[in-house]
């Protein structure tokens, strides 16, 4: 099974983002799947705590 936002949380295949795994954990939490809520949580406090760099974009 592929789960696109553990593709986006690692950067497998694609560029690593938190902010785009967000919106997919999300979608997941409102489907009433509580693994998707519970990193939804996780995310949203990963998000939260980054450090902006001048353009806004989180800091790697």
């Amino acid at each position: 099974m592929y789960f696109p936002h553990s593709a986006l949380v690692n950067g497998r295949g694609v560029k690593q983002s938190w902010e785009e795994a967000l919106k997919y954990f999300g979608t997941a939490c409102d489907l009433k799947e509580q693994m998707g809520c519970d990193h939804y949580k996780k995310a949203k406090e990963r998000v939260s705590a980054s450090p902006k760099s001048s353009s806004g974009l989180p800091l790697r």
